[in-house]
């Protein structure tokens, strides 16, 4: 469910980006970061039975660059939604899944 902040509402989830139309900004520790289209994004969670909270979003996401540099997998300090053009995108679902998507959050 999304917060409110000041006089704004701020997204808590893949879903919510999509539909406000916002990317997800995912950032590591080590300062790279990427900014994701939320609709695939959000299908690739959905697909694989994954909740799309950012909490828990962040089990799910690893810096590659910290990786290859050290072997580790470095999870994200922060996934936020944000106003720029996404960098990474995804396949998307296709109009019926939406359609069924938008039912059951409306609903």
């Amino acid at each position: 469910m999304a917060r409110n902040e000041g006089n704004r509402i701020v997204p808590t989830s893949l879903f919510e980006c999509l539909t406000w139309k916002q990317a997800v900004r995912v950032a590591c520790q080590c300062g790279h970061f990427n900014h994701f289209d939320p609709a695939g994004l959000w299908w690739h969670f959905h697909r694989k039975g994954w909740s799309d909270e950012f909490r828990d979003a962040r089990e799910h996401f690893y810096c590659r660059p910290c990786r290859i540099a050290g072997g580790v997998l470095v999870r994200p300090v922060s996934i936020e939604p944000c106003i720029h053009w996404p960098i990474v995108t995804l396949p998307v679902p296709g109009e019926r899944e939406w359609k069924r998507a938008i039912a059951r959050m409306r609903g």
